[in-house]
């Protein structure tokens, strides 16, 4: 069994750039404030390249690490499934997410767990609590958010709620892009 742990925000990038493209339509549905810290969140970045690369100075040999591309956190998650051969359990609250991402989403009615999350990345380690320790030390977001199984199955967990995995992963910015 090894942990899982996520650096970054899910989506947030992406949802950045909604709400600095569509600032107009937003603030007419949402405050001002949020839609602000939102597409303030692009500019934090900007120039800060290193955000969007996984970070692997410190990762062990038979660490696995794995940036969250197109199709979002569930596809991440489904891909190092594959790079294992092993299933996992994940904790949908443990994965960091800002209100601006949710409240967004919301809008639009789009899953912001398959959005496209460059600057978030996935790590998996059977020394988790020490790589966590040395991801948060660098200044990193991260947490565990789950470990993987020694079955096949793709378990996310919600509360008492407990779904598997799905299969289909376009990624949702798709959706919103055929709203506006």
């Amino acid at each position: 069994m090894a942990d899982i742990i996520m650096t970054g925000y899910i989506g947030a990038v992406t949802i950045a750039g909604v709400a600095a493209e569509y600032r107009d339509e937003l603030i007419k549905k949402l405050p001002h404030g949020l839609v602000d810290r939102a597409a303030e969140y692009m500019e934090a970045l900007e120039g800060s390249l290193s955000e969007f690369s996984p970070d692997t100075s410190f990762v062990k040999e038979d660490d696995i690490v794995l940036p969250v591309g197109e199709g979002g956190i569930f596809r991440a998650l489904s891909g190092i499934s594959s790079i294992t051969k092993k299933g996992f359990v994940v904790n949908l609250r443990d994965i960091n997410i800002t209100q601006e991402t949710v409240e967004i989403c919301e809008i639009y009615d789009v899953n912001p767990y398959k959005l496209y999350s460059p600057g978030c990345c996935l790590y998996v380690s059977s020394q988790g609590m020490s790589l966590l320790r040395a991801l948060r030390d660098k200044g990193y977001t991260a947490d565990i958010i789950g470990y993987t199984t020694s079955d096949n199955d793709k378990k996310v967990v919600n509360g008492d709620e407990t779904r598997y995995l799905e299969t289909r992963f376009e990624d949702e910015i798709k959706k919103i892009k055929r709203q506006l």
